[in-house]
């Protein structure tokens, strides 16, 4: 049977159509892989599998075999296409003496995230449809995409610039650094990130970390002698250059300015940094990470009496203006720059799953409520809060002192500081209980947070243990 028969004019393959035999792993995918990025880059399009290719005729495939087609598929999109386009499946019946058998139509949507990139076996291309071919896209179509798309993905645009591996000696040293080996990252490793292309050409993301960076990457670093930006300011400064130099100044200057508090034990004492070392390196990974490149302006570090603020150019990235939230766990990171967090997470100092948050949070998990870490985004910034461990009265502009609520029916002495301590975060009865310096008790479940949930100044999650948050439907946050 010709497909004609099946599907009325579709025997012409041309940009928006192509026929593929069915699903092969190895080198023989990149050809469908690449019609697929192809299709993503221009104006979508469909892929027909089940269909010899040479004469058009329907081969087709049972009910088990497209079923695992479809599934193959899907998986190798997810895997070698990024950012992966929209496809939708759809399957086409047809009647043979040995009995009913299927063609397989995947329909690929035009992507709002452009260029689309095809990596496949360590190699990384571009490609564009065209009179019924998928070719590797010119420079200038890249950087059309880039300036036109709906979204850009600005980091992974290439370049013309050649890659000269003595231009990133700083990288090289960092990668070393942070992962214990004694060579620089591999060209191969480095095409595979999105690097650079399989000709050698880098993309926007790396010149970031090139030792010839300029000033377009920079960060202030300043100090306050208070509270607010209105105190003086006793050191403020600048600079910039490759990526891993802004990280390892960040830090250096955080942690030669940050106060020591002593802590006395038995028979030693400890030392306390105001800033838990995970914290500080998460959230200035998080800065370099997450920033708007396309964006005027430098990455800042403020230093004040009560908390460390960490500041970057652009709103948080597919979520605009953020409220203030304690609940750190709960933002979804997404990336902005694919290049720039790849390297990072091959460099071993960012988790592939972007559990950055959760770390930070972890690091202050016996902090009291006016010492937990907050974020926020506005005006095209986004800024992480790190609450000073060693001044003791926590951040002036707390949570606790900012919440707004009637006081509850009957209420026990203990129902303001539960719904303060609860406000953007789960805590369990016992975390309750420590946090009130009183015993988990049946008196606390029932008659404290019991009634709490049932005037509705607290909802609880049904996991073990039961969680208990602060409802906004009854507590306001003054900003």
């Amino acid at each position: 049977m010709h497909i004609n028969e099946l599907i009325g004019n579709a025997n012409i393959e041309n940009r928006e159509v192509d026929y593929k035999l069915k699903y092969v792993a190895g080198s023989d995918a990149l050809s469908w892989l690449k019609t697929v990025g192809g299709y993503a880059n221009c104006h979508g399009g469909r892929l027909i599998f089940g269909v010899r290719d040479s004469d058009h005729e329907v081969v087709g495939f049972d009910e088990r075999e497209v079923d695992q087609q479809r599934n193959l598929i899907v998986n190798a999109v997810n895997q070698e296409v990024y950012p992966v386009p929209g496809i939708d499946f759809s399957f086409v019946p047809y009647e043979t003496k040995s009995g009913r058998r299927y063609v397989l139509c995947m329909d690929v949507a035009e992507s709002r995230f452009k260029p689309v990139t095809v990596k496949h076996k360590g190699a990384a291309g571009v490609y564009m449809r065209r009179d019924g071919f998928s070719n590797p896209a010119t420079y200038e179509e890249i950087y059309e995409m880039a300036v036109h798309s709906r979204e850009a993905v600005y980091d992974s645009v290439f370049t013309d610039e050649a890659y000269v591996p003595s231009d990133f000696t700083q990288l090289s040293d960092f990668y070393q650094r942070h992962t214990g080996r004694n060579k620089g990252i591999s060209q191969k490793a480095l095409i595979s990130d999105g690097f650079l292309d399989s000709e050698g050409y880098l993309s926007k993301g790396a010149l970031l970390f090139s030792d010839r960076s300029n000033d377009s990457n920079a960060i202030q670093l300043a100090i306050f002698n208070g509270t607010t930006r209105g105190s003086d300011i006793v050191s403020i400064s600048k600079t910039s250059g490759p990526l891993t130099k802004m990280i390892d100044e960040m830090e250096l200057f955080v942690k030669q300015h940050m106060n020591q508090a002593v802590k006395k034990l038995s028979d030693s004492h400890r030392l306390i940094p105001a800033y838990p070392d995970r914290a500080l390196f998460e959230g200035i990974i998080n800065s370099v990470a997450h920033r708007d490149y396309t964006l005027p302006g430098s990455i800042q570090v403020d230093m004040f009496r009560d908390r460390l603020e960490i500041s970057s150019p652009g709103a948080f990235y597919k979520q605009g203006d953020l409220q203030k939230t304690y609940d750190l766990s709960s933002i979804i990171s997404q990336r902005r720059n694919q290049v720039v967090c790849n390297v990072l997470v091959r460099c071993m100092v960012m988790e592939a799953s972007g559990t950055g948050f959760e770390r930070i949070v972890e690091e202050y998990h016996n902090a009291s409520a006016a010492h937990r870490p907050y974020i926020f985004s506005k005006n095209n910034q986004f800024t992480l809060v790190l609450p000073d461990l060693t001044y003791a009265a926590g951040v002036a502009d707390s949570v606790g002192q900012r919440l707004v609520f009637d006081a509850p029916t009957n209420a026990t002495k203990h129902d303001d500081a539960v719904i303060r301590y609860c406000y953007g975060e789960k805590r369990s009865a016992k975390e309750i209980a420590a946090h009130l310096g009183i015993s988990d008790s049946a008196y606390l479940r029932t008659n404290v947070l019991g009634r709490l949930v049932e005037l509705g100044y607290l909802t609880e999650d049904q996991g073990r243990p039961k969680r208990f948050t602060t409802s906004d439907d009854k507590v306001m946050l003054r900003l």
